[in-house]
């Protein structure tokens, strides 16, 4: 591995690259200075290396480093004035550059008291292949170099896309699957249940496992797995990684939330009667939004990166109530699930979203109307015509 944990990239680090005569790469390319996105000669060409990288298994691109056949020889710095608008503007000539639009890449930004280090992570695509709009050829980083892609790699890649996505079906089939026998981690009430799973794509698929009891040793309370409905909860561990369940009550615990070795968390969450009737509150779409927030800071303490697909399940929910507003659950009009299983498609999350609000409501408001549409409802009534998530205090809580 070139660097330990990419966010913690010091100086040193970089000096250490010309010190250790590490050459260029698969997985490492070293340029003396920035593309000039003005030029379109340059602009390609940065697109070319950005999709190479993709294509095959991710790397690095070093800006500010001499070399000479291969190996880098001096840091010679780059000009920049504005690191974060530098950042912003590179992100955004990757996105509406390639095709099908990148997003996994991540930029950081190194320097010492005289010169500054710009060091682009390009992350193995899930969606590739990928081409440079304007020319749409196809590239792939091989050795030290980019490689034009022929027809039957091309093909490869995507085959490869198609297999990566089963992969993760599969997994969440056999979540499911569990859970429906009772195989879960600890007894659970028997009442329906709202699953939430967070697959975050790389670490899955390259089967990077997480050291449990480092996990257990080096979070402070901050980043204890959260629990919905609950801040209160015990730890344990078993052969599939650490969970965190609610007090044990007779009949099995409310709900408990696991983190697996693979990097996957799971939510499950039980639905009580309420006044004789199973319901299910307007509330629950808050409460999956502010535990999808913490997630997030558990993936970055972990150093996992995104995408992430997310899913949302309900289980044993056939006749359960949906309501919202003042609705009384004993309205006439009561709508209710008409099966049991109720499964969302995935989504895919390609950036961390932990501060921006509106656009993680943007992104959970299909899977949040197709709860709804379950239900017999139009869409969430949690927001307006115009798609915008109401105010909070307009929200119905549950008592």
């Amino acid at each position: 591995m070139l660097f330990e944990s990419f966010s913690q990239i010091k100086f040193s680090d970089i000096t250490g690259l010309v010190e250790n005569k590490v050459p260029e790469s698969k997985y490492i390319d070293y340029k003396s200075k920035l593309p000039n996105f003005s030029n379109d000669k340059e602009k390609e060409g940065f697109i070319n290396d950005v999709c190479a990288f993709a294509n095959a298994s991710g790397g690095y691109i070093v800006y500010g480093m001499e070399e000479k056949d291969g190996f880098p020889t001096a840091i010679s710095g780059i000009e920049i004035s504005n690191s974060d608008g530098e950042i912003r503007k590179i992100t955004e000539v990757i996105r509406t550059n390639t095709e099908p639009s990148f997003y996994g890449s991540d930029i950081k930004i190194v320097e010492d008291s005289t010169k500054k280090v710009l060091i682009l992570k390009i992350i193995q695509s899930l969606n590739k292949p990928h081409a440079a709009k304007k020319s749409n050829r196809f590239y792939i980083r091989a050795s030290a170099c980019n490689q034009p892609m022929d027809v039957f790699e091309v093909r490869n890649a995507v085959l490869t896309t198609e297999g990566f996505q089963e992969k993760i079906k599969n997994f969440r089939a056999k979540r499911i699957s569990e859970l429906l026998y009772d195989n879960s981690p600890i007894p659970l009430q028997p009442y329906p249940k709202l699953v939430f799973h967070l697959i975050p794509v790389y670490s899955f698929l390259q089967n990077s496992l997480i050291d449990i009891n480092k996990y257990l040793d080096s979070l402070d309370s901050a980043y204890q797995l959260p629990l919905m409905r609950s801040a209160d909860g015990s730890d344990c561990i078993n052969i599939d990684g650490v969970f965190r369940h609610r007090g044990l009550v007779e009949g099995g615990s409310h709900g408990y939330t696991m983190l697996f070795r693979n990097g996957s968390i799971e939510s499950v969450n039980s639905i009580p009667p309420c006044n004789g009737k199973t319901i299910l509150q307007q509330d629950f779409e808050q409460q999956i939004l502010s535990f999808y927030n913490k997630c997030e800071g558990i993936f970055r303490e972990l150093q996992i990166t995104p995408p992430i697909v997310i899913f949302l399940t309900l289980i044993g929910v056939k006749n359960v109530v949906l309501i919202y507003g003042n609705n009384s659950p004993f309205d006439r009009d009561e709508k209710r699930f008409d099966r049991d299983i109720i499964q969302t498609p995935d989504i895919l999350i390609n950036e961390f979203l932990l501060e921006d609000s509106l656009g993680l409501d943007k992104v959970f408001k299909p899977l949040f109307d197709m709860i709804w549409n379950g239900a017999g409802y139009p869409s969430s009534f949690n927001y307006d015509k115009s798609g915008v998530r109401k105010d909070k205090t307009s929200l119905c809580t549950e008592g």
